[in-house]
């Protein structure tokens, strides 16, 4: 009886090690196809941001430029993608791709 019970705790941990193994492989294989564009509060800034956290394309709109202040700019390029780079993460029974 012992014997048996070993088999069936052997046999439950098993399966819950595969259970685990297949859903990290299927969050490996999410993040590496996640791509997420996020676009600043005033629309001139996007950034498209891949699985691997890379920024992958950064959009300025020309009005961007009719400023000259660069640290506001700057706020707000990094702001942004750093949104994309949040909105590539899974979410529990969420949406993820664009912001």
């Amino acid at each position: 009886m012992h014997e048996r019970t070993e088999e069936r705790l052997a046999a439950m941990l098993d399966t819950g090690r595969r259970e685990l193994t297949d859903r990290l492989l299927a969050i490996r294989n999410e993040r590496a196809t996640a791509v997420a564009t996020a676009y600043s509060d005033d629309g001139l800034v996007s950034a498209t941001v891949d699985g691997r956290l890379r920024l992958v394309d950064l959009s300025l709109d020309e009005r961007v430029f009719r400023t000259s202040d660069s640290a506001a700019l700057a706020h707000t390029i990094l702001t942004t993608v750093h949104a994309a780079a949040d909105a590539t993460v899974p979410r529990a029974g969420g949406d993820h791709g664009r912001v």
